[in-house]
């Protein structure tokens, strides 16, 4: 880890486990990517008609914030875990 990395993630650790996978994981990777996948994976799936039916668009939202936030929230916990770990032995070698 670099000391640019290992300072970061000092201050970052500082806000707290809950902080981090709410911010990193649910708003920043979640969010974003959970309702693009599911209306990618509807497309696919009906053709684009779907994009007709302002209903079909919703759920598929809907469904994919949903699903943002629970892969987020793993994303977050793993993320955490491994960042963890390797602060954790850098500030032991330091």
């Amino acid at each position: 880890m670099r000391r640019e990395d290992f300072k970061r993630w000092s201050d970052i650790r500082k806000k707290g486990q809950m902080k981090y996978i709410l911010l990193y994981g649910i708003l920043y990777w979640g969010m974003p990517l959970g309702p693009i996948i599911v209306l990618l994976n509807t497309i696919r799936d009906k053709g684009f008609q779907v994009l007709n039916d302002w209903i079909s668009i919703a759920s598929c939202i809907m469904i994919g914030i949903i699903y943002g936030i629970l892969i987020g929230t793993l994303y977050g916990a793993v993320k955490w875990r491994s960042m963890e770990k390797r602060w954790l032995k850098e500030s032991i070698v330091k």
